[in-house]
């Protein structure tokens, strides 16, 4: 399916080519059933190049799957999530690697 926002998504190609992609943005996916982290993937792309604040935080994108990020710039469609939504673990959390 292809996304007409100009960002990746979990590794769906939308028309921002890359080079209009300064910074691409990439979390890693909670896994509910299993409670725990896959790999890193893209998710989006910042075309605004520049620092963001250094806070992991996960958000749950326009699918309703929660992502873990590193930081706080979240891609368009992204929600950051709030201690209410069960769909992620709180960010104090430790959570494992898949396996």
């Amino acid at each position: 399916m292809l996304l007409k926002t100009g960002f990746l998504f979990a590794g769906v190609v939308a028309s921002l080519s890359c080079s209009d992609c300064r910074e691409k943005i990439s979390a890693r996916l909670y896994d509910e059933s299993r409670t725990c982290l896959q790999d890193r993937q893209p998710v989006g792309c910042n075309p605004n190049q520049g620092s963001c604040p250094a806070a992991t935080t996960y958000a749950v994108d326009g699918a309703g799957r929660c992502f873990f990020f590193r930081d706080l710039c979240l891609p368009a469609g992204f929600t950051r999530a709030t201690d209410s939504d069960t769909r992620c673990p709180s960010p104090a959390a430790q959570v494992a690697d898949c396996p």
